[in-house]
């Protein structure tokens, strides 16, 4: 059988899977071009290339009729290559804003018959392009197999339907005789597929016979996936059969551990899983069998009739999981002594993780379904997994002489000589590969169990799995095993307040929760899948809406209450959770800066009242102490952190350097609108000059700003609009410091407009008299609502406002400057500071000459950071600018509207501001799209404008 799968069968296999595989990544490996971004909000427009029948955009170019079942078994590349390059570029240069596409919908190996299309796109292919495309396909007749075996895994599923034929007639001894055989043959595969000369194995390519088609391993191991459920089926007739399933995992790992790659050893894991998982829902339909029908209550629940059969089957499970570990932990070659290097130790760790991950993820499922028995032993796995890969390790627990505290899954990236610069070793002890990979495996077991107690306390709040969760929590915080044995050689005993919290803040610190290849997304990723355990089942191509799930962030009241049971008096911040603290990078810190509040916030909502009698359960009762004695230390050891983390920070902040390339950046942008024809009255001047010459100047200090958003390093997080920020505050500024010039420059007749009609009159007199000088009028304003008739004239809808004058006539230009609002009878209306009560109508004559001042670096702008004497972490940025205005001698006039004359308004002196949380505006409105003057008719009600400086 061996020597015709090896000479016969895999040759064929092989070069399909890789010719698949080929196909598969085609644009990747360069063979064929590569379109634009086929993302849904990428930047049109957009030339994407498919080479898959997934997508059917396009119109069929290429198409030929097959007589017969034919098998695409060559494209030739360096011949379509041309053609799609010569079609991107048209694609690209089209110009027509729209997305096109480049379809081939085949897959070299698969069968075909009948009227084919080669190629559809959505732009045409010329007669010699579409040539090449049909003679770049070969295609040739398919042979006649005569029931010749094509694929391995057929070969496997035969030979495990005779197992299932033995388990059908209960022939325990015979089925573990072939039950080998099967695992031998599956080795011998494994060891066919791999490269001899690279840690690589074929095994982990796609089979390429399906569009969704699964690995080869996968496919291999899947094949035994339908002997585990008939095996759980006979449970209560024969057990021995899933007892020697559980350990055929080991036995396979065992077999060839040393010499293929771990990749593709990966889904072997499964098979343990599939069993756990055949188990529990075996469970679950016997529980509903022996439950009347009528029969509510609680959805924990044991069996009663076959309690004693699952019990023995969940002790053959957690052997054979245990045993699984111990084999994927353990040195290729068991026959080398002395420590293990680092490079051999990483090449384990996707699986052992990989071996936690799924054993976190069966107790979950036990804990969510209420299976009170596979909750105990679940939780039991959780409790004793450390034990087993440790003895792999050889480490004994030794772990008190490394700084592992901020050691994660990450560490495994660095190189060996990287790790000197962590300065991991204590007490005198130096460190080796082993026990610094075997702390780091600790800490990722411990995070499992601190994220496997805070999910369950969730669920005992939030779901109505609430006394299997309980149970589960109250296991995992007090480290109660279900069975007594093998405790291991350093027993950790239950969790601390203190460890639950450094767990908590390693996973915080780790990186952000949505970079998947980050600690903090991996454990978020996990978290997702267990969350959606109670949802529906969806269908297959659907897109489904969802909130987001469950995430590490989501369970801080859980990870509170976590706290608070495993927290018997006050802790002292002991020298790993300091550093944790303190030794951190600033983004780190500040990641956990903010968990940390949050976590005192969920504090605030624990009360006797809503979690008391859980607390109880997770506890005990007795004379331990209260809940308000609990919550008062848990909170105690939170407060204490967050001192530390801050003092520390505040203190590195206070010492740090400010950025002067960055603050340059600031001005650089705060000056590129600052003295340009872009807003009222700027827009105005026939003049605008730079100049060296030192002018009167003006600063605005901008109060509040946190000082280590501008040190080098950054240590805070900057406004993503920060730029955009300061140049329009800053052109906000220049405009109402310009116009403050003006008006105190401004030699102003005085003219009375108390009334509409006199205020009506003076604006349409004054606004003749310029224009018979040659002139033309405009007329500024303090606010859009004010005076109140102006706000009633444009908008007529309003009930009991002032007529609007008959001579009258409102209406809005296009491609007016910012501050512009609307025009009377010509003449346009600008907002900006004014004396209270007063408006001014001046010719636009009146602006000759705006000089500004030009600083050492060029620009017309100075920042400078001056940070806080009393909170040196905090500061002030300081934007000066020096201006002088040149008016020529023209007639303008004052238009006092209301009695009050109060100057308070006015730009006179320095102002202090305090940053928005979006750029501040003039009024400004958006270009019409109609051509020339529009009548301003009823619409939107008008809105005060933002103001540009807050006072």
């Amino acid at each position: 059988m061996q020597a015709y799968v090896a000479n016969v069968v895999w040759p064929r296999e092989l070069t399909r899977v890789v010719t698949a595989n080929r196909w598969a990544n085609v644009a990747g490996y360069g063979h064929l071009p590569a379109g634009d971004e086929t993302v849904p909000f990428a930047a049109a427009p957009r030339a994407r290339t498919w080479y898959s029948a997934l997508w059917d955009g396009g119109a069929p170019l290429v198409s030929r009729h097959l007589y017969r079942k034919m098998r695409l078994v060559d494209v030739r590349l360096a011949m379509l290559a041309p053609i799609i390059r010569t079609w991107l570029a048209q694609a690209r240069g089209a110009n027509d804003e729209q997305v096109h596409d480049f379809v081939i919908p085949l897959h070299p190996g698969w069968d075909y018959e009948g009227d084919l299309v080669l190629s559809r796109a959505t732009l045409p292919l010329g007669p010699i392009e579409r040539w090449v495309v049909k003679a770049s396909l070969r295609f040739r007749r398919v042979p006649v197999e005569n029931g010749a075996i094509r694929e391995t895994s057929v070969i496997l599923r035969e030979m495990i339907a005779d197992l299932n034929a033995l388990i059908d007639t209960r022939q325990a001894d015979e089925f573990g005789e072939q039950l080998k055989e099967v695992n031998a043959f599956l080795a011998f595969l494994y060891r066919l597929a791999q490269i001899s000369d690279e840690d690589f194995s074929y095994a982990q390519l796609e089979s390429g016979q399906r569009l969704f088609s699964r690995a080869l391993a996968e496919e291999w191991v899947g094949a035994y996936r339908d002997m585990i459920r008939r095996a759980v089926e006979r449970l209560p007739d024969e057990a021995e059969f899933t007892g020697q399933i559980a350990y055929a995992p080991a036995h396979i790992y065992g077999l060839v551990a040393s010499k293929i790659s771990p990749g593709a050893m990966r889904p072997v894991l499964w098979l343990e899983k599939y069993l756990a998982n055949e188990l529990m829902d075996w469970a679950l339909k016997e529980h509903r069998a022996e439950t009347p029908k009528n029969a509510t209550g609680k959805r924990s629940y044991n069996l009663s009739r076959q309690e004693e059969t699952y019990e023995r089957a969940w002790r053959e499970l957690v052997a054979g999981w245990e045993r699984l570990l111990q084999v994927i932990a353990a040195a290729p070659d068991r026959r080398k002594r002395g420590d293990r290097s680092w490079e051999d130790l990483k090449r384990t760790a996707e699986n052992i993780n990989a071996h936690l991950r799924a054993t976190t993820q069966i107790a979950a499922r036990a804990v969510w379904l209420g299976d009170r028995l596979a909750t105990s032993w679940t939780c039991d796995l959780m409790l004793h997994w450390r034990i087993p890969a440790e003895r792999a390790w050889n480490t004994r627990g030794a772990y008190w002489s490394v700084r592992s505290e901020a050691l994660t899954l990450e560490t495994l990236e660095l190189d060996w000589a990287e790790l000197d610069d962590l300065s991991l070793a204590q007490g005198g002890t130096p460190i080796t590969a082993s026990l610094v990979f075997g702390a780091i495996m600790h800490n990722a077991w411990r995070d499992h169990v601190v994220l496997l107690a805070s999910l369950f306390v969730h669920w005992a709040i939030h779901s109505n799995a609430a006394e299997a969760a309980t149970q589960a929590a109250r296991m995992l915080l007090r480290g109660e095993p279900h069975d007594r044995g093998d405790t291991g050689i350093h027993d950790d005993g239950g969790l601390s307040g203190a460890s639950v919290l450094i767990s908590a803040l390693r996973v915080t610190g780790t990186g952000e929760r949505f970079d998947e290849r980050s600690y903090a997304g991996r454990i978020d990723h996990l978290l997702e899948g267990l969350g959606q355990l109670g949802d529906s089942p969806s269908v297959s191509m659907r897109v489904y809406s969802s909130s987001g799930g469950l995430s590490f962030e989501t369970l801080q009241e859980a990870q509170a209450i976590a706290i608070m049971a495993t927290t018997l008096g006050p802790q002292a911040i002991d020298g790993g959770l300091r550093r944790l603290l303190t030794q951190s990078d600033d983004e780190a810190l500040r990641r956990l800066e903010s968990y940390l509040r949050s976590l005192l916030a969920a504090f605030d909502g624990i009360t006797a009242e809503r979690h008391g009698s859980l607390l109880v359960e997770l506890v005990g009762s007795g004379d331990a102490p209260t809940f308000d004695e609990r919550r008062a230390h848990a909170r105690q050891l939170v407060e204490q952190s967050l001192d530390v983390l801050t003092g520390h920070r505040t203190k590195a902040i206070i010492d740090a350097e400010i950025d002067l390339e960055r603050v340059g950046a600031l001005a650089a942008a705060a000056g590129s609108q600052a003295f340009t024809s872009t807003a009222f009255p700027r827009n105005l001047f026939a003049e605008m000059v730079p100049t060296n010459d030192v002018l009167a100047d003006f600063t605005l200090p901008v109060v509040g700003l946190s000082k280590g958003a501008y040190t080098n390093p950054p240590m805070a997080q900057a406004v993503v609009n920060e730029e955009e920020w300061w140049q329009n505050a800053l052109s906000g500024w220049v405009a109402d410091v310009v116009w403050g010039d003006v008006v105190r420059k401004a030699d102003f007749q005085e003219i009375e407009g108390r009334t509409p009609d006199e205020f009506w009159k003076a604006v349409r007199d004054g606004s003749a008299r310029i224009l018979k000088a040659g002139q033309k009028p405009l007329l500024v304003i303090g606010r859009a609502t004010e005076p109140e008739w102006l706000m009633d004239w444009r908008w007529l809808h309003r009930q009991g406002g002032t007529p609007m004058p008959p001579d009258l006539v409102l209406t809005i230009e296009e491609d007016r400057p910012e501050g512009y609002e609307f025009t009377m009878n010509g003449t346009p209306v600008y907002q900006a500071r004014t004396e209270r009560g007063a408006a001014y109508l001046i010719p636009t004559q009146l602006f000759h000459r705006l000089r500004y001042h030009l600083y050492d670096d060029g620009l017309p702008v100075s920042l400078r950071f001056k940070p806080d004497t009393e909170k040196p972490w905090l500061g002030s940025m300081h934007a000066t600018f020096q201006r002088e205005v040149e008016l020529n001698d023209v007639e303008a006039y004052r238009i006092w509207w209301a009695d009050t004359q109060d100057l308070s308004r006015s730009s006179n002196g320095a102002k202090s501001a305090m940053p928005p949380a979006t750029p501040p505006k003039r009024n400004k409105r958006a270009s019409r799209k109609s051509k020339g003057a529009v009548p301003l008719a009823g619409g939107e009600q008008p809105q005060k404008p933002p103001s540009a400086t807050a006072d």
